[in-house]
C-alpha cells in the first residue's frame, strides 16, 4: 500500500500515506512557526460567524437538503437563508444570510457589523453542526468548508494559513476595515499558542481525509 503521513518543515507540509491514517508531526521548537490557540467556543463568542459564510460548489444544495429533510433543527431560520453576497468586490457568490445581533464582548472589533449567521442559535452554536451530531454524522458534515476549516483557507487548490506576527492581515481593505482573521482569537499569532499544525490538527485531518477520500 502507498504510504501517506504528514510531516511539517517550518510551515511546509509533506504528505505520505500509511494504512489510511493521517499523522501530523512537526518541530514545536521551531521559532518561525505560526502559533495559534485552538478554537475556544463558546468563550470566543463565535465572532467568526458575524458575516456568515461563502459557499463552495455543492454546499448550497447540501444545506438546503438537510433543512428540508430535518426541519426540526431549523425552525429559527428565515425564509431566505442563503443569499447572494459581495464582500468588498473581493469575494462574490452564494453565502449564508445574517441577522442583526449584538455581541457582548468588549473585544468585539468595532469595524465588524453587528450581525451573525442565521444558522447560529442564540447561544452561538451552529444548527448545521447540531443537526449532524444528532443524526450521528461527523459534526462538520453539513457545515460549509469555510466554517470548519477556519482559520485555514482553501482556494485554487492551495491552503493558506493566517499571517504571522507583524504580517499584514490578508483581509485588510483600508483603515476603516483593517482586517478580519487577525482580529479573531483563533486567527492571530500568540507566543503561548501551539504550532498551527497542532492547534488545527482536527481541521487538517478532516480536510485531508475529504480530499484524499480515506
Amino acid at each position: 500500500m502507498t504510504q501517506m503521513g504528514a510531516t511539517f518543515h517550518g510551515d511546509a507540509l509533506v504528505l505520505r500515506r500509511a494504512n489510511k491514517l493521517l499523522i501530523l508531526t512537526g518541530n514545536p521548537a521551531d521559532s518561525t512557526v505560526l502559533k495559534l490557540r485552538p478554537c475556544i467556543f463558546p468563550h470566543c463568542g463565535a465572532l467568526c460567524c458575524y458575516d456568515g459564510a461563502y459557499l463552495a460548489d455543492g454546499e448550497e444544495d447540501r444545506i438546503k437538503a438537510v433543512v428540508s429533510n430535518h426541519p426540526e433543527h431549523f425552525k429559527h431560520l428565515p425564509g431566505e437563508y442563503i443569499v447572494d453576497g459581495n464582500w468588498y468586490n473581493r469575494v462574490k457568490g452564494r453565502k449564508t444570510a445574517v441577522r442583526p445581533f449584538s455581541y457582548q464582548s468588549p473585544d468585539y472589533p468595532k469595524h465588524f457589523n453587528n450581525t451573525r449567521c442565521v444558522f447560529a442559535y442564540e447561544d452561538g452554536r451552529c444548527s448545521l453542526q447540531t443537526a449532524a451530531q444528532e443524526l450521528n454524522l461527523h459534526p462538520w458534515h453539513f457545515k460549509p468548508m469555510a466554517c470548519w476549516l477556519f482559520p485555514l483557507r482553501f482556494s485554487g487548490s492551495r491552503i493558506t494559513i493566517p499571517p504571522r506576527e507583524n504580517e499584514k492581515d490578508p483581509d485588510y481593505i483600508n483603515e476603516d476595515y483593517p482586517g478580519f482573521i487577525t482580529f479573531l482569537p483563533c486567527g492571530r499569532h500568540t507566543e503561548d499558542g501551539l504550532p498551527w499544525y497542532q492547534a488545527l490538527q482536527k481541521e487538517i485531518v478532516y480536510f485531508l481525509n475529504m480530499i484524499l477520500g480515506v
